[in-house]
């Protein structure tokens, strides 16, 4: 499974494959390999995180700030 895949929840670009792999040639039996199909993506594809606390670091307070762009100007009077 890719990681779209993964993000989005969805077998479709491998799904016919394990289909065909499985040799599924009813609903019942693609049912079956989907669900054999999915334990394997699952097993594969989960693994627990190296670092548990986040990577995230806390935005500023003050945005207008931050995302603005802030100088001085002289106007002349012509």
């Amino acid at each position: 499974m890719r990681r779209v895949e993964r993000l989005l929840g969805v077998l479709q670009d491998c799904l016919g494959s394990e289909l065909w792999l499985g040799r599924a040639c009813d609903l019942d039996a693609a049912r079956g390999n989907l669900v054999r199909a999915s334990a394997d993506y699952d097993n594969w594809f989960t693994r627990m995180p190296r670092q548990s606390e986040t990577c995230w670091r806390h935005g500023r307070r003050d945005l207008d700030r931050g995302w603005s762009f802030q100088e001085a100007r002289i106007v002349s009077s012509n």
